[in-house]
């Protein structure tokens, strides 16, 4: 119970354990340090109070700039970007086109721009016909960060596209994304976006399997994606369905990848066939990864969960900053590249029906190849001379 102080000025609270508080008008409470009604605690009152006024100050004028925030929407009413959004995710067309990983990447898109203040409220509430150019200018780099502005202007074209196509809200010429071009992007950057997320050196594949015991679900997972390359959302998803013999008698590891839709095939691995039957066993049921204490199937739509999961594994594997489940993916990869796997290899290895990801790991690895010849022929002329 707190008990108002007579003595000292308006605004001030004492606790019933002698610990007094600031909380002027709708500011936080604050608490005032020093012993009560000694001149540390008056001192630190005056500063207190100071920076509660100005807050306050600042507050009171970002609503009076700030349209009001409609609770409910009635016929006639211009249709808001956040009806729109809702409408554009339900709809058929859209879900049949784009894997379920993408429609995951575009809500959360879309959840940022509608969250966007421009300085008249919250984005979502505006009519979208009142979305302009400047709107879309003044987003980028700052709703999304500046590496992700191709999809969100992908993002934003769907959604015009829908409200010219479907909803027959405007014409197509008065699209605030048509024609927009997004700024060029530097060498440096260019490199950078190509070079992604950093791949696995082996020694950290040594340190996650020994702090995760085998049969636990942070080893489990490591190895499913060290030997298979595949995604988050598609290893979770992994069970004995997935392994297949075919007419050689060979067992294959094969799945549809969620984000490309085309078909990746790997070699049932000795490792991971060693690991896989030592921990489950041929009676298992369901995908290998469940969810615990809840014991229950990680679902689709918690792609993200599971890859913050197996980031906090990394981290308490003392991996650095930086590495996470797709870096091992990129490491399954590239190992493959340096085994001698060709072009049309990788391609199945990595679920890729385009050869540019593919030929990017066989340069990378010819790279290094073409230096171990040089230092090797380098090594045979000196023993001649």
């Amino acid at each position: 119970m707190m008990i108002t102080i007579p003595e000292y000025p308006q605004y001030v609270q004492r606790a019933r354990n002698g610990n007094c508080y600031l909380r002027y008008k709708n500011t936080p409470r604050v608490k005032i340090e020093g012993a009560f009604d000694s001149r540390e605690s008056r001192a630190n009152y005056d500063r207190l109070i100071t920076q509660a006024v100005a807050a306050a100050a600042r507050a009171d004028a970002i609503h009076e700039t700030r349209a009001p925030i409609k609770k409910k929407s009635h016929p006639g009413d211009p249709l808001t970007i956040d009806a729109a959004v809702r409408g554009f995710l339900a709809d058929t067309a859209f879900q049949d086109r784009v894997s379920a990983g993408t429609q995951l990447n575009y809500a959360r898109m879309f959840r940022a721009i509608c969250r966007y203040d421009a300085g008249e409220g919250r984005l979502g509430t505006a009519p979208v016909v009142s979305l302009t150019r400047e709107h879309v200018k003044r987003m980028i780099g700052k709703v999304v960060p500046a590496r992700s502005s191709k999809i969100f202007i992908a993002c934003l074209r769907g959604l015009m596209k829908h409200c010219v196509e479907e909803l027959k809200l405007f014409k197509e010429e008065d699209d605030p994304t048509l024609g927009f071009k997004l700024p060029e992007k530097t060498k440096r950057q260019k490199a950078a976006q190509k070079e992604g997320l950093k791949a696995w050196p082996a020694e950290h594949v040594a340190m996650f399997r020994e702090c995760w015991a085998e049969r636990c679900e942070e080893r489990t997972a490591l190895e499913l994606i060290r030997w298979s390359g595949g995604a988050c959302i598609d290893v979770m998803q992994f069970g004995w369905k997935n392994f297949e013999t075919d007419a050689n008698g060979n067992v294959n590891l094969i799945y549809k990848r969620e984000k490309t839709l085309v078909q990746a095939t790997n070699p049932y691995w000795p490792e991971l066939k060693a690991y896989l039957e030592a921990a489950y066993g041929a009676n298992w049921k369901g995908p290998f990864l469940r969810r615990q204490p809840r014991n229950a199937p990680w679902a689709t739509v918690d792609n993200d969960e599971f890859s913050a999961w197996f980031v906090r594994a990394c981290r308490k594997a003392g991996l650095p900053k930086g590495y996470g489940a797709h870096g091992l993916r990129k490491f399954y990869l590239t190992e493959r590249a340096e085994m001698g796997a060709s072009v049309t290899d990788l391609m199945a290895f990595g679920g890729w029906d385009d050869p540019s990801m593919a030929i990017h790991y066989v340069r990378l690895a010819d790279q290094k190849k073409a230096a171990a010849r040089a230092l090797e022929a380098e090594a045979r002329t000196r023993q001649l001379a």
